[in-house]
């Protein structure tokens, strides 16, 4: 199904850590800013974080600043950690449900400090896009993206996206050229939505343009189950890759 570009939205991320492993708030990341950003380390590594979205539309007509319905959560695994260069296992979901009718997740973004140096994208999203903000619908000041097609020179929209009730896997290695051994610091975390369609405040709309940003809650470590998710789904694309070679 194609969904025009010009239909979007833009949202900001909510934080929660859980480990695979085990919870331990000592040892998680370092949260700041309301839950706007973390603070990772080697110490991190197999841990993973939650970053919970909803959205705002506005076209000059219809405004809702927490459109009912209109939601996705990515997970991310830090895979691995060097002096300069981290690895993550990011899963995306489209958790969008009733009034919402449709929506396509087509990009993923975040700013990183320090800044990146080059980065590379494995997966369902292999579109990597550095030092372009999020000017579509509001913006965000991110400074790196991923999507699974489209503009390779911008962060304001994409295709091949995450559509309502599915979810995606891809893995994302950033480098930089300075020491990041102490840390790094990732914040203004956003998805774009596009091909919203449904009810938003009681009007039907269809391939629905806007803006949004994030309700942010302290962040709060969830069960440790839930970070199940990416191993889970990395099996299951390894059985049905064993099942079409087969």
């Amino acid at each position: 199904m194609n969904h025009k570009l010009l239909a979007g939205t833009l949202t900001l991320g909510v934080l929660s850590a859980v480990s695979l492993f085990q919870i331990s708030p000592a040892q998680a990341f370092t949260f700041s800013k309301g839950g706007l950003g973390v603070t990772i380390t080697e110490a991190d590594i197999r841990k993973n974080f939650w970053a919970e979205f909803n959205g705002q539309v506005d076209d000059g007509k219809i405004t809702s600043t927490n459109v009912e319905g209109l939601t996705s959560r990515a997970n991310f695994e830090v895979y691995d950690f060097t002096s300069n260069s981290i690895v993550f296992d990011i899963l995306l979901e489209n958790t969008s449900a009733d009034p919402i009718t449709a929506s396509v997740v087509t990009l993923l973004g975040f700013r990183s400090s320090p800044s990146i140096h080059s980065a590379d994208a494995t997966g369902a999203f292999t579109v990597e896009v550095l030092n372009k903000p999020i000017n579509a619908f509001g913006g965000a000041e991110v400074n790196i993206c991923f999507k699974g097609g489209g503009n390779e020179q911008n962060c304001n929209s994409g295709t091949n996206g995450v559509a309502l009730g599915n979810s995606a896997l891809f893995r994302a290695t950033l480098t930089y050229a300075s020491d990041i051994s102490s840390g790094l610091f990732l914040d203004e975390f956003g998805v774009r939505y596009q091909g919203i369609d449904g009810r938003i405040g009681g009007t039907l709309v269809k391939d629905f343009s806007g803006t949004g940003v994030g309700v942010v809650p302290t962040p709060a470590l969830l069960p440790g189950l839930l970070g199940m998710g990416i191993a889970t789904l990395r099996k299951r694309k390894q059985e049905e890759e064993v099942e079409q070679a087969a």
